[in-house]
């Protein structure tokens, strides 16, 4: 994540790690937009934002960014998903 003054931004999903991890964030990311509706709700305004071609996968694989952020501080944290 870069920051600067009192702005964050999110970098993207790298193509550094292990190919099949990534690989189950992105399929994983379809079903926990259906029972998680913050992450729906991010999936529809990057979809919209990016256009009709290139933005449902561009918008999948921001979920599944958000999905790896989420599962990486549950087991840093070792505590159980809370949906909020």
């Amino acid at each position: 994540m870069d920051s600067s003054g009192s702005k964050d931004r999110s970098g993207r999903l790298h193509k550094q790690g292990n190919a099949y991890l990534r690989w189950a964030f992105v399929e994983a990311a379809i079903p926990a937009m259906s029972s998680n509706l913050a992450l729906k709700q991010a999936y529809d305004r990057i979809r919209s934002k990016r256009g009709a071609k290139a933005g449902p996968n561009i918008a999948k694989c921001a979920v599944a960014r958000r999905l790896a952020e989420i599962a990486y501080h549950v087991l840093k944290g070792m505590r159980p998903y809370e949906d909020r």
